[in-house]
């Protein structure tokens, strides 16, 4: 649920991005850490706004397990891991979701050939 607000605030933050400026106050402080090190826990008003949204939304979710909270999530997770995946070229795009491919047709099919029963997403699938 925590990664959830994370994900969340990250995907909220750019759309606040035109009310910001460079010259925002920062609140909160720096810390020393024993064993982490130097951590910068300085926010800006729009980034404490985010969160604001953001935090009441994952718990809500952790309270209540909502399926549209929890495609909502699902879709901050989504939209952040696109951005953080730089893909070198097309072949290596076609490499990836043909290997994507076969590993779900493993779980799917392959996985009741190795274990006794059901495949894994049968079980799955029973036990929603």
């Amino acid at each position: 649920s925590m990664l959830g607000a994370f994900s969340m605030e990250a995907l909220i933050e750019p759309l606040t991005a035109p009310l910001s400026s460079e010259n925002d106050a920062l609140y909160g402080k720096d810390l020393d850490l024993p064993l982490i090190g130097p951590l910068d826990l300085r926010f800006t008003l729009l980034e404490l706004l985010c969160w604001a949204i953001s935090l009441p939304v994952a718990g809500f979710y952790f309270y209540t397990k909502h399926w549209l909270l929890n495609n909502l999530m699902g879709i901050a997770f989504c939209i952040k891991g696109i951005e953080s995946l730089s893909l070198g070229s097309f072949k290596v795009g076609v490499i990836l979701l043909s290997g994507l491919f076969f590993y779900d047709i493993f779980w799917v099919f392959g996985t009741d050939k190795l274990l006794t029963g059901d495949s894994v997403m049968v079980t799955v699938a029973k036990s929603l």
